[in-house]
This record gives structure tokens, C-alpha cells and sequence, in this order.
């Protein structure tokens, strides 16, 4: 199942989606990085923004690209 993890580059976000992945979920990330660092995010999908701005994400490679993110879960 695809999960968004708001905060996934954060501490307690990069831990839940190491269980997720470990429990056979795909998590997807989704932080602004203020706190969080890209780093705890390898090899996870990972999408640079903000859960309140509503005019979409865009990915880290592509900062021009907004995409739509459907996951299966929400986990803020």
C-alpha cells in the first residue's frame, strides 16, 4: 500500500516510513525540509513542499514539476 508520510524526512517521520517499508509498504514522502534532512529520505519517493499548500508538490529533481500524489493512507 502507498502511504504519504508528511514530515518523512524529519526524525520520527524517517523512522515511520523505515517501519512502513519494513512492514511491505511503499511510503511516500512529503516535507518542506526546514527541519527535516533529504538524507533520511534514500531510496524513498520523495516530494519537496508543504501539506498545507494546496497548489500541489513538486518533486526534489524537477522543482517546476507539479505532480499528484494519490497515496492509499494519510499518516501526518
Amino acid at each position: 500500500m502507498k502511504v504519504l508520510v508528511a514530515g518523512g524526512a524529519g526524525f520520527i517521520g524517517s523512522t515511520v516510513a523505515s517501519a512502513l517499508i519494513d512492514a511491505g509498504h511503499r511510503p511516500i514522502v512529503l516535507d518542506s525540509l526546514v527541519t527535516g534532512r533529504r538524507e533520511f529520505c534514500h531510496g524513498r519517493d520523495f516530494y519537496h513542499g508543504d501539506i498545507a499548500d494546496g497548489r500541489g508538490w513538486s518533486t526534489r529533481s524537477s522543482p517546476s514539476t507539479r505532480t499528484s500524489v494519490r497515496p492509499s493512507t494519510v499518516l501526518p
